[in-house]
């Protein structure tokens, strides 16, 4: 055995908290006391946006390696309230037609073009709060209304002097923003859940090298279970691959699917059915004879596709409207 035996590279997964989080009433300690509890470094640091949380690995250095840092492909960015309602404020009148400050959507996008290549989340903490602090100076002021007199506090009221949104127009701004941008944007009631946040986020990212291949079957006799049917090289599965996939269309199962694969085994060899047939209009009916049997013997039973399936199976492999939906 060598004498000198290399020491293996280790590392140490490290939470990067903007120094806004860290100093939000609440929030900071929460955060450093929930990334301690998973065994993961806290580090405060000035993100390239503020209010962000981003993941490194630090690499020790051995006699064979240097030391060096691996930056996480995650970011979550923790949105304070007020910006976030100012933001959806501003996507309401875009809506229609007006130009009011930047938007979510354009927020997100704007996070997206500084951390290019990484997936990005977003969390707004204190919405509840918002609604109630805004329902409760509504009855203030209608109670100041009716009695001409000004209501006595009964407890501070914060949110009440930038815009006012709706929740249905929340929802339509994190939806619009989602669909546009593919970011997720999530609602945290308190300082807590926001903690709760992002300790699920670190241990995702934990355990993202040891997830990275599970779906990868070990076992060949696990080939076929929920990832679906594997095909080798050679071509040996295609045939139950084209089976299932027209086994997707609602009413047609497998003897059905078995029926059409006989007769046209591959998806080519039905498009170039469509595509010969001489009325390109009723090319839909290369399928519609096609005899489905069942059962065996004095029990054997047989029907045809039909006119309602062929055109739905001739939609399916014909058409080049993205947006078409194919019951």
């Amino acid at each position: 055995m060598a004498a000198n035996k290399a020491k293996k590279q280790t590392s140490v997964l490290e939470a990067c908290v903007d120094t806004q989080i860290i100093n939000t009433p609440g929030v900071g300690a929460s955060v450093i006391q929930m990334c301690e509890s998973v065994g993961v470094r806290c580090t405060t640091r000035d993100q390239l946006i503020a209010g962000t949380v981003t993941w490194q690995l630090s690499f020790n250095a051995t006699e064979v390696a240097a030391a060096r840092i691996e930056e996480m492909d995650d970011v979550l960015a923790i949105i304070p309230v007020d910006q976030f309602v100012a933001m959806v404020n501003s996507q309401a009148q875009q809506s229609v037609g007006e130009t009011f400050g930047q938007t979510l959507t354009e927020y997100v996008r704007s996070l997206q073009h500084i951390y290019s290549g990484k997936r990005l989340s977003a969390t707004v903490n204190g919405l509840e709060k918002y609604f109630s602090d805004q329902k409760l100076e509504a009855k203030r002021k209608h109670r100041e209304e009716v009695t001409g007199q000004k209501a006595k506090a009964v407890r501070k009221v914060q949110h009440v002097d930038g815009p006012s949104v709706s929740r249905f127009q929340v929802e339509e701004a994190i939806v619009v923003t989602q669909l546009e941008t593919g970011c997720c944007c999530r609602l945290a009631d308190a300082a807590q859940e926001v903690a709760e946040l992002v300790k699920c986020y670190t241990k995702a990212v934990m355990e993202k090298p040891n997830k990275k291949d599970r779906f990868d079957s070990a076992f060949s006799f696990l080939e076929e279970g929920g990832a679906g049917v594997k095909a080798d090289k050679t071509g040996a599965g295609l045939l139950k691959v084209w089976k299932l996939q027209l086994q997707q269309l609602h009413n047609l199962g497998p003897d059905m699917a078995a029926a059409i694969a006989a007769e046209f085994p591959s998806p080519l060899a039905l498009k170039q059915a469509y595509s010969n047939y001489p009325n390109p209009a009723d090319a839909w009916k290369v399928t519609e004879n096609i005899v489905v049997r069942r059962g065996a013997g004095a029990l054997e039973t047989g029907r045809r596709v039909g006119q309602q399936l062929s055109r739905r199976i001739h939609t399916l492999m014909t058409s080049t409207d993205s947006n078409q939906i194919v019951k």
